[in-house]
């Protein structure tokens, strides 16, 4: 209609692709990889034949292009090589041109401060959105190995995370996954603050 406003407009800058855009490889009965045997994702060509050209068609569009990582299609549990999977993640998520990442907790690669010391090496900003639901530390059921899913007064590496498990179709679901935000949140030392928000 005459004057609508788009949603670029409304301040909807930046999309992402989620889980499955990923080939898991079966290794063994116990655990599956979406990794090859370099490290580096395997992209499903079926349906992305070129990843790198979706980013680059909405930089054209003037938006920003996120990417999803440690995924639950394929949840990697076994911790080995992981360190490999940390670099060659990251380094295909340079190589393709993505502004933004989306790192699920349904893998082993939960360390978010090996991610994001990867990410600075690259020379590029990436915007990181932490998505382990609010787990934290080694102590916690989670078992993330640096403590580094929550952040500190003074210590964040990443922008945004999360921390609730997923929305359901129920009538109160939303209104209870808002509820698991006020833990992060204090009128004089706030968790959930500029830069590093809880969502």
């Amino acid at each position: 209609r005459p004057g609508a406003m788009s949603l670029r407009e409304l301040g909807y800058a930046i999309f992402g692709i989620d889980d499955g855009w990923q080939v898991c490889h079966s290794k063994g009965k116990r655990w599956q990889t979406y990794h090859g045997a370099d490290g580096r994702p395997s992209i499903r060509s079926d349906k992305f034949s070129d990843l790198g050209a979706l980013v680059r068609h909405g930089h054209d569009l003037g938006l920003r292009v996120g990417w999803y990582l440690n995924t639950c299609f394929c949840n990697e549990h076994n911790p080995s090589p992981l360190e490999q999977r940390y670099a060659g993640d990251v380094a295909v998520l340079n190589e393709l041109g993505f502004d933004a990442v989306k790192l699920d907790g349904c893998g082993a690669a939960t360390n978010m401060t090996l991610y994001a010391s990867l990410m600075q090496a690259t020379g590029k900003a990436y915007e990181i959105e932490n998505c382990h639901w609010g787990h934290c530390g080694a102590d916690s059921w989670y078992k993330n190995p640096d403590g580094s899913s929550c952040p500190t007064q003074t210590w964040a590496p990443f922008n945004h995370y999360r921390t609730s498990g997923d929305i359901n179709s129920g009538l109160t679901s939303w209104f209870a996954n808002l509820q698991t935000t006020t833990k992060f949140q204090n009128l004089t030392h706030p968790l959930s603050q500029p830069g590093v928000w809880a969502y």
